[in-house]
């Protein structure tokens, strides 16, 4: 079985999927605008296509390419020498759930493993409260779910 099928059984439990997808999804918005935001990067190769058409079918946009950012922080992958830049790595969210993504950045301090950076997202979570008037909005950074402290909250 093949990394599509086996993502599209899982896909349908997911609100959240991230990784490596080696895909290039691109800028071109034509015929994606529910999927790919404005801020897309470079041109689209097969792969890309691909997680196009997986994140239409199944309801899911590309979390990343909703926020404008600075080239260090949107670019996830280097080449070895430096001079090939490319986004392949994404944070793919069902609909309802992309409403609360409020951020999608790469941090380039912190290497991800090789020539790759890390990818982080940060959530707009409205805590249950008694009195509705109270409503405090939580922002929290995935990576630090990491501290238990943080978890926790």
């Amino acid at each position: 079985m093949d990394f599509q099928s086996e993502l599209e059984k899982h896909i349908e439990s997911a609100n959240i999927m991230m990784g490596d997808f080696n895909a290039q999804v691109g800028k071109d918005r034509k015929g994606v605008e529910q999927v790919l935001g404005c801020f897309g990067y470079g041109g689209r190769n097969e792969e890309g296509e691909r997680l196009l058409d997986l994140c239409q079918r199944n309801g899911m946009k590309i979390a990343d390419s909703w926020f404008m950012k600075r080239e260090s922080h949107l670019i996830t992958r280097y080449s070895w020498d430096g001079r090939t830049k490319s986004v392949i790595d994404y944070i793919l969210v069902n609909r309802e759930w992309g409403e609360k993504v409020t951020n999608v950045k790469v941090i380039p301090s912190v290497s991800a493993g090789g020539h790759h950076g890390l990818l982080a997202r940060q959530w707009k979570m409205k805590h249950c409260v008694k009195n509705r008037k109270q409503k405090k909005v939580t922002r929290i950074w995935d990576w630090k779910l990491k501290e238990s402290e943080s978890a926790e909250r």
